[in-house]
């Protein structure tokens, strides 16, 4: 029998070693991040958990700035090209807050993932290929061959390839590009009315409790690390997106975009378990107004006070308590008396700066500044500290906080409590220098 049926494509991790290898004139600027998603229990684990972690990635496939590999054993490795330590660091926090609540690694979320400065840490990370490469090596399985011809029994096949020799040279050989999510021609749409009820009548099947991220909200105050007061449950809409209706655009309309989102967090309260955080004080999960007010909710709070009396908060959107206020104000009443707090969420400043704080509408109050544009000027700045000392400092948090920038801005507004990709970012800071002083004493 001829060589060439004892052999087939390289594996991944072959393919990850050899990259790694090529990059040893090409690594400056380049970071590598691995994924133990191994390490995840058997309930977060699978090609489930392997394809939500490769979707953060896709957006960067497509602009040819980096490479994605995705291992025998559901690990993920993302090499990049031409892309800033921010971004990189932005992307690991995402891809860790999907997990974090994992029970395996619930004690120190960080452990799911390594990340490499090729600049510096190349030769550390091209160790970690080779044993990548040889574990996978160690596993292979060998295949008995479906049927033996003379001179070929007892011959095993085993999983592997001599890089110079191609197995079946006159079939289509695979491709050394990662499998994509988005495939370059691929047209996105924007949703339409019959996609979405299309997509309703699937929803009973879903778990959205599969696409929730944690979203921390910090206390920054000074030159302190940040505290973080309460964990937000948040649905993640672009790994929804990828999962059921990858060629539409979700939010091209915003009125099914909403529709959208209230299906979706009417199945979340039937599915969602609020368990207590070693890190913040309490939690929040999004929700709407008739949501709220459904007999689905009592049946969850039911079940949630037998469980856990982690305090919950319920964020609700502006525009959906404005749509509904006779009911948002009879809701608040009812979750208030039953020991929950709101959160008015998706506020610009100059519609919070309109409005009037007396009447204590929430317990708490986002307000979204997104760069230096959205700050009020003239009197509707004076308006804004108005409305800011009427509702309470202490109750007022900066969401969208994703650069330094916006974290200044919000402490000359007078903010004390954030929410965004920096606070994330400076909150696993944190969490690393304090494991490495623990580690040093």
């Amino acid at each position: 029998m001829s060589s060439a049926f004892q052999t087939v494509t390289p594996s991944a991790e072959d393919e990850l070693l050899e990259f790694c290898h090529a990059l040893r004139r090409h690594k400056a600027g380049r970071f590598a991040l691995h994924f133990k998603l191994s390490l995840l229990s058997p309930r977060s684990s699978g090609a489930f958990a392997n394809r939500n972690a490769a979707s953060f990635f896709h957006g960067l496939i497509k602009a040819d700035k980096g490479r994605l590999f995705r291992l025998s054993n559901n690990d993920i490795v993302f090499i990049s090209t031409n892309v800033d330590r921010f971004e990189v660091e932005k992307l690991e926090s995402n891809v860790i807050r999907f997990f974090n609540d994992d029970s395996n690694i619930a004690d120190d979320p960080s452990v799911l993932s390594d990340r490499f400065d090729l600049t510096s840490d190349y030769e550390v990370f091209l160790a970690r290929c080779g044993n990548i490469s040889a574990n996978a090596e160690a596993n292979v399985v060998p295949l008995a061959p479906k049927a033996a011809t003379k001179g070929d029994v007892g011959r095993s096949f085993v999983m592997r390839a001599p890089a110079e020799e191609a197995p079946f040279p006159d079939l289509p050989q695979k491709s050394n590009v990662p499998k994509r999510l988005f495939f370059a021609d691929e047209e996105v749409k924007p949703i339409s009315p019959a996609d979405l009820d299309r997509l309703e009548s699937n929803f009973r099947i879903l778990d959205p409790t599969n696409l929730l991220m944690d979203l921390p909200v910090a206390a920054i105050l000074g030159d302190m690390p940040p505290h973080v007061i309460f964990s937000e449950k948040a649905i993640d809409y672009e790994s929804l997106r990828g999962a059921v209706l990858p060629s539409r655009d979700m939010q091209a309309d915003a009125n099914l975009f909403e529709r959208l989102r209230c299906i979706v967090e009417q199945q979340l309260i039937k599915k969602l378990r609020v368990e207590a955080s070693s890190t913040a004080l309490a939690n929040s999960f999004p929700s709407n107004v008739k949501t709220v007010l459904s007999s689905q909710f009592i049946r969850f709070d039911r079940a949630h006070r037998r469980r856990s009396n982690v305090p919950l908060i319920i964020d609700i959107r502006l525009h959906d308590a404005l749509m509904h206020m006779g009911q948002y104000l009879q809701m608040r009443e009812r979750t208030r008396d039953a020991g929950y707090r709101i959160c008015l969420s998706e506020m610009s400043p100059y519609g919070f700066a309109t409005m009037d704080h007396s009447h204590r509408l929430a317990d708490f109050i986002k307000v979204s500044v997104k760069g230096p544009e959205d700050i009020p000027t003239g009197p509707w700045l004076e308006h804004f500290h108005e409305s800011a000392q009427a509702a309470g400092p202490n109750r007022l948090i900066l969401s969208d906080c994703d650069t330094q920038e916006i974290l200044e801005i919000g402490r000359e507004l007078g903010f004390s409590l954030f929410q965004g990709d920096y606070v994330n970012t400076l909150i696993m800071r944190a969490a690393e220098s304090h494991r490495l002083a623990r580690a040093a004493g």
